[in-house]
């Protein structure tokens, strides 16, 4: 626990004692040292849970970089394929166009 907490919380109790003009019973002094003790707690708590709660994320965010990575890979290996089809589909057609012309041709020299 951070000696700042504590010591804010003990400050703050003196303070009130003064403006009320008068010292507390004991058990006043009991009642805000339990009041103390579980705001305490509360406060080691949630810093607690803030620490796990920052792993938490940091997991997550390397998690998604990872998705991300693996996404980007799939997205290449898709990609090369796609090329490649296309690029076999621009071979057909050119020798589909070039076997149209040569047939052409060989209708001309057929009538001659």
């Amino acid at each position: 626990m951070e000696k700042g907490f504590s010591e804010l919380k003990v400050t703050k109790r003196k303070e009130k004692k003064r403006a009320r003009g008068s010292s507390s019973t004991a058990e006043e002094d009991v009642s805000e040292e339990m009041i103390l003790e579980k705001l305490t707690k509360i406060h080691e708590d949630i810093k607690t849970l803030k620490e796990e709660l920052k792993g938490e994320i940091q997991s997550v965010k390397s998690e998604l970089s990872e998705a991300t990575k693996s996404l980007g890979a799939v997205g290449k290996e898709v990609q090369s394929p796609k090329q490649k089809n296309k690029d076999l589909q621009d071979q057909c057609d050119s020798t589909t166009r070039e076997n149209n012309k040569l047939n052409e041709v060989s209708a001309l020299l057929k009538i001659v």
